[in-house]
């Protein structure tokens, strides 16, 4: 199950940028941002993702296996 989603908005003309655009799994948008390219959008929108990904696989592997006392 994914927790987030992210898309990057080609913008309507070159007088506007790129937009990331970041939402949970209900649809709420968590944040936006403008970036200088589509590539350069693109590129952050993958780090983050993997990112956040990586902390919550952490975050499950801890849960499945606790440290034991």
């Amino acid at each position: 199950m994914s927790y987030l989603e992210g898309v990057v908005y080609d913008p309507p003309s070159s007088e506007y940028p790129p937009l990331i655009v970041i939402f949970r799994a209900d649809g709420e948008i968590l944040t936006a941002r403008a970036a200088a390219s589509v590539e350069a959008a693109e590129s952050f929108l993958a780090e983050v993702l993997a990112e956040v990904q990586a902390k919550l696989d952490s975050e499950l592997a801890k849960k499945d296996h606790p440290t034991e006392r």
